[in-house]
């Protein structure tokens, strides 16, 4: 799937009103940034747009808006689009790389927003600081009029921010945890602004699951530049602070909403990029060959583009749902269970069931008893000159246990006592017992043991 796919309940296209307004403010001077509807209409998730850039063009330095409003990005460095899926970022030290710039003052006059987008982070993007966008100004350390950003941090977190100023008036949901790297996830960021007299609140959802939340939110977008809401760094792939890292990976479907996205909208806009990852992971879910399982199954918990997956059986005589199998006996017929797969990633779920089937045992316990004993074998049996080592354990299963025939010489765990020097050998027999089972068979072997050396001569 492209970034360009409609989403679950989108009209498919900004409702004419919205045009209206901002085409009128147009015939007056221009655009008014960030006009927000009189009413929002909740789950209407193609209106209350700022700005929507679904970088899915595969040509070109433009990245163009979606929403309507005209307000198109900018490529700059090298335009690596990802063949109508998205835009490629190189990354780079003190920003450098590729970005897309986007027009000034997105965020005047809003005390709510949402950030709404896909992004696949790369792998090697594992350490410094970094932003995937940044919406607000420029700052330098520790200084800055406001800014805001998603960011997997150097402190293993996963983290939405905004700030009023610099660093101190950062104010963050964050979770425990960097998002995973090389695979689409979805982000929502959606704010409800509030002030120090009236706290708002923050909310972090990935793949549309509610995963942090800042309950006592003291600022708003409104609040950041001078004038109030006035930014000039809008940038996809940049941080605000010219001293750290580019972000490298991609992103796609970047949206920008006038107000703060409920639970289930979230759940809603991560519906198809959750979608395309579950599909895809349940395609690529495979057991091998079930047709005759003899060995407990390894079951994975987890798809490559970050599923979850859980299992049931249909029989756990056969088979349970932690992949451990049971043969029938000798003789009878072969077992069949239906293992079902539930591959799950936010609130989308799909399943796949895999049929498995389990030959009987090919011999009776009474032979694999006599398999075990037939296997046993001593190290040295006709010379032996220091403790045996008796297993307890034999093949198919079977414990083993040990009867000496002169448990003065060897007893039953394979101690020796040799015979003192001058005496002959001693041959003794011990005999090994498996059981599988109420089955069982033994084995009788002989070994020798040989006599004491002479004393050692003591005197110097």
């Amino acid at each position: 799937m492209t970034s360009s796919r409609p989403r679950t309940g989108w009209p498919g296209a900004v409702r004419a009103w919205t045009v209206g307004t901002l085409l009128t403010a147009a015939a007056m001077g221009g655009f008014v940034a960030g006009v927000t509807p009189a009413s929002a209409v909740e789950g209407d998730l193609g209106s209350d747009l700022v700005g929507w850039w679904k970088l899915d063009e595969t040509t070109g330095t433009v990245a163009a808006d979606s929403s309507g409003n005209g307000r198109d990005g900018a490529v700059t460095g090298a335009a690596t689009w990802n063949g109508g899926d998205g835009f490629t970022f190189s990354g780079g030290s003190a920003s450098g790389g590729n970005a897309i710039t986007l027009p000034n003052d997105l965020l005047l006059g809003l005390e709510d927003v949402t950030v709404d987008f896909d992004v696949w982070v790369d792998p090697t993007l594992t350490s410094g600081n970094w932003f995937m966008y940044n919406l607000g100004n420029s700052a330098t350390w520790p200084n800055g009029t406001g800014y805001l950003f998603t960011t997997n941090d150097s402190s293993n977190r996963l983290r939405s921010t905004i700030a009023e100023g610099g660093f101190a008036t950062e104010q963050s949901a964050a979770r425990t945890g960097r998002m995973p790297t090389g695979q689409w996830r979805h982000v929502t960021y959606s704010i409800d602004g509030g002030t120090i007299a009236s706290p708002g609140s923050a909310r972090m959802y990935e793949d549309g699951v509610l995963v942090a939340t800042n309950a006592n939110l003291t600022t708003n977008p409104g609040l950041m530049g001078e004038p109030n809401g006035t930014t000039t760094k809008n940038v996809l792939g940049r941080s605000a602070y010219g001293g750290d890292l580019s972000f490298k990976g991609r992103l796609r479907d970047f949206r920008i909403y006038s107000r703060a996205l409920t639970g289930a909208e979230a759940a809603a806009a991560a519906e198809d990029t959750n979608t395309e990852a579950v599909e895809a992971d349940a395609a690529a879910l495979t057991l091998g060959d079930t047709s005759a399982v003899v060995a407990n199954l390894a079951l994975p918990a987890t798809g490559t583009n970050g599923s979850t997956i859980s299992w049931a059986t249909s029989d756990a005589s056969v088979v349970t749902a932690a992949g451990v199998v049971t043969r029938p006996a000798y003789g009878e017929p072969a077992g069949t269970a239906t293992l079902t797969a539930t591959v799950t990633r936010g609130t989308v779920s799909r399943t796949k069931e895999v049929t498995v089937t389990v030959p009987a045992e090919e011999q009776t316990d009474e032979g694999k008893a006599q398999d075990a004993v037939a296997a046993v074998e001593l190290v040295h049996a006709d010379d032996v000159r220091g403790n045996l080592t008796l297993p307890s354990e034999g093949l198919h299963g079977t414990t083993l246990a040990w009867d000496s025939s002169d448990h003065d010489v060897v007893s039953d765990t394979g101690e020796v006592t040799r015979p003192a020097h001058g005496t002959p050998p001693a041959d003794v027999t011990p005999t090994v017992t498996a059981t599988r089972a109420s089955a069982t068979a033994s084995r009788s072997m002989v070994v020798r043991v040989q006599p004491k050396p002479a004393p050692a001569d003591s005197e110097a």
